[in-house]
């Protein structure tokens, strides 16, 4: 009887100790897995959330950031020409325009180019001197359609084209350009107003062009300086600098006779102009009574 009650016993026991075993198996295998695993990404930031874009160096929202980068690892060098005033004269005032577009393509076989223009009247030559054994070959096979004619794309006009009907001598150069643009004009020793929006669009096959009035204020050398700028827009309306070109030009800025003569009153010292003023007021008086002397000497005789 007594054996009979500890067989359930020992087996209760048995059974106990296996699944202790069993659980520490799995706890031990479960902690390495743990170790070898990749940690989990950390989570997008939620909606609306800024974050720091080092792009226009301040934090945005994510979407704002990744929009401003990919503008601005699209913009690329353009084309831009503007009629610089050579030279000015103080006190005139003078319209300058700056014209901006994309690089045109690489000209295909046969454009008309700068480069090629030279080049013209050879190849029209050789287009109207057909191979002689070549037009006899067709004639017998019968083929005496005359060929079509070939046309030269004309070329597009360029922002020198544009610029160069305004006075002035015309400067090239090559900022960096984008959909959204901004340019300014500053320069000391000039009143400059503008005639243009500041900001504007630029469209490929397409130029935008800025206009100011310039008025030069003192003489000799002075320089004008033209900054462009590729902005980014997000959603909201807001603009973003993105890219930057500035250019100097410098300008003769001439005087005419009547200028100078006003600047040399203007160096004359204080004391000088007293004495100056006093002079002209004693010949004024002495004519004054000179005048009187005469007219009492005529009504005497």
């Amino acid at each position: 009887m007594k054996m009979r009650g500890l067989v359930p016993v020992l087996m209760l026991l048995l059974v106990a100790g296996c699944n202790s075993e069993s659980n520490g198996a799995v706890e031990n295998v479960s902690a390495e897995d743990s170790a070898d695993a990749v940690p989990p990404p950390p989570p997008p930031p939620p909606p609306g959330a800024l974050v720091f874009c080092p792009e226009v160096g301040r934090r945005i929202s994510q979407q704002d950031c990744d929009d401003l980068t990919a503008v601005a690892d699209q913009a690329r060098q353009g084309v831009a020409a503007f009629n610089a005033p050579e030279p000015m004269y103080r006190g005139k005032t003078v319209t300058l325009q700056l014209a901006i577009g994309f690089a045109p393509p690489p000209a295909e076989p046969g454009e008309m180019t700068p480069d090629n223009v030279a080049a013209g009247s050879n190849d029209i030559a050789a287009i109207g001197t057909p191979d002689v054994g070549e037009a006899i070959s067709n004639a017998a096979a019968g083929h005496n359609r005359p060929e079509p004619a070939r046309v030269r794309p004309v070329r597009p006009v360029s922002p020198s084209d544009t610029v160069g009907q305004l006075p002035g001598k015309v400067v090239s150069y090559q900022p960096v350009v984008g959909r959204y643009m901004r340019a300014t004009l500053t320069g000391e020793g000039f009143a400059i107003k503008a005639r243009s929006a500041e900001q504007q669009e630029l469209f490929i096959g397409d130029q935008t062009t800025w206009e100011w009035d310039v008025t030069a204020e003192k003489g000799e050398r002075h320089v004008l300086t033209l900054k462009t700028v590729v902005e980014g827009v997000t959603a909201d309306g807001r603009h973003y600098p993105l890219r930057s070109t500035t250019r100097n030009q410098v300008i003769d800025v001439k005087l005419s006779t009547a200028d100078k003569l006003h600047d040399w009153l203007d160096a004359v010292p204080g004391w000088l102009k007293l004495a100056t003023a006093a002079l002209t007021g004693l010949a004024a008086l002495f004519g004054a009574v000179w005048a009187v002397v005469r007219a009492a000497r005529g009504t005497a005789r």
